[in-house]
């Protein structure tokens, strides 16, 4: 099952997010390879029913804004330059009782820690994660099924970041351009 937008919706519809969330996405080749090495290394029987694989692979940059619309975080973001993101290491967060996410980690990235701190700062928030990870979710998988994790032919790849994409509560998503 994969974690699509309408899947998203249909969340939002049942209450289940009520917060608007920061983004960036990969390029169309990388997400490829993110989601086609999932869909080769992550048999479909370990995959978590609830939550499923991502279709739109993404480094989050802070989930939980209270603001509806993107007027905001566009007027904050209008002086922040383009980044680059590294990919490393594929792993997994086993601290959920229900199921285990795996993960690409993002290389320490000074960009993303400090937009995230700033967001933090300067918006209305909530979040359960108070020390920020920044990673790209492949897939949600059954309890336990995150232990045996083969090397990625991603780790050490990089993409460059020109727009953070502010994913609304609402059911919209506005590109924010970063300067060159």
């Amino acid at each position: 099952m994969m974690k699509t937008w309408n899947r998203f919706l249909i969340e939002k519809k049942n209450g289940d997010h009520d917060f608007s969330s920061a983004h960036a996405l990969l390029p169309a080749d990388l997400a490829k390879s993110v989601i086609d090495w999932g869909k080769e290394n992550i048999p479909d029987k370990d995959v978590n029913n609830e939550f499923g694989r991502e279709d739109e692979p993404h480094v989050t940059v802070l989930y939980g804004l209270h603001d509806l619309y993107p007027d905001g975080v566009r007027d904050f973001l209008n002086n922040e330059k383009s980044f680059e993101i590294k990919l490393g290491k594929i792993s997994a967060f086993t601290n959920n009782l229900d199921f285990d996410v795996i993960k690409i980690d993002v290389d320490d990235n000074e960009d993303l820690h400090r937009i995230n701190k700033l967001l933090r700062q300067n918006f209305k928030y909530t979040s359960r994660f108070q020390v920020y990870k920044p990673h790209i979710t492949i897939a949600y998988v059954k309890k336990g099924k995150g232990d045996d994790l083969k090397k990625s032919p991603l780790e050490g790849k990089s993409f460059k970041v020109s727009d953070i994409i502010f994913s609304s509560s609402n059911k919209t998503k506005t590109k924010i351009k970063l300067r060159k």
